[in-house]
Order: structure tokens, then C-alpha cells, then sequence
């Protein structure tokens, strides 16, 4: 079972994408900033994170930053949750690697699309 770290500062924003994530067959971890994102990918293997843009402590543009620099992480692909209008740190998360980019509001259903592409985990789960 694939392991996705979900790292928001908005507890039921957090709630809202780990229920979607393990409803569609996947195990979650869970991180509220961003030097606890990187504390959890380096206590565990995981194979893709979901992260928010604006966090307190360490923000998504400094994780994906360490994760680049980093041997172990820089493969992990992240998928970048973005509120409207941040046109600026849009593209300097594309230019660090994010592989994607969805804007808040989004869609469950297209989050758990790119979640199944970025991880080669496909199979619909009911």
C-alpha cells in the first residue's frame, strides 16, 4: 500500500484529503507545517506528498526546496495545493519540481486522479 504524507496547516482541510486519500485505498500521514513534513519523510518512506503552499514554521516552497537538495527525497513527487492568486510562488514551485499544481478550491475526485497517476496506483478502489 502506498504511503501519502498529507501536510496542511488547516485542520480540516488536512481531514478533508486524508479521508479522500484513504477512502480511495491509500495509507496517510499527516504533518501541520512544514519542519514536521520533513521530520515524517525522513522517519518513513513515502511515495507522494500532498502539500499546501502556506504553512507556518517552514512553508510548502522551502519543503520542496530541502527535497530537492536532499539524495533520499528528491524523487518524491509533490503535488502543491495553492490558493487563488499566487501566480508568483505558482511558478517558483513548477521551477523546484512540483509535479503538480491544484489551486484551492479543488476537487477531490481530480486530486485522487493525479495521486493514482503520480504513484503508478491506477486500480479504482471501491
Amino acid at each position: 500500500m502506498k504511503t501519502i504524507l498529507i501536510v496542511d496547516d488547516e485542520p480540516h482541510m488536512r481531514r478533508l484529503i486524508e479521508h479522500n486519500v484513504v477512502k480511495a485505498g491509500f495509507r496517510c500521514v499527516a504533518a501541520t507545517d512544514g519542519a514536521r513534513a520533513l521530520e515524517a519523510m525522513r522517519a518513513e518512506k513515502v511515495d507522494l506528498v500532498v502539500l499546501d503552499m502556506l504553512m507556518p514554521v517552514l512553508d510548502g516552497l522551502g519543503v520542496l526546496r530541502e527535497m530537492r537538495v536532499s539524495d533520499e527525497l528528491r524523487g518524491v513527487p509533490v503535488i502543491m495545493l495553492t490558493g487563488q492568486g499566487q501566480a508568483g510562488p505558482q511558478q517558483e514551485a513548477k521551477t523546484l519540481g512540483a509535479s503538480e499544481l491544484l489551486t484551492k478550491p479543488f476537487s477531490p475526485t481530480e486530486l485522487i486522479g493525479h495521486i493514482r497517476r503520480l504513484t503508478g496506483e491506477g486500480v479504482e478502489v471501491s
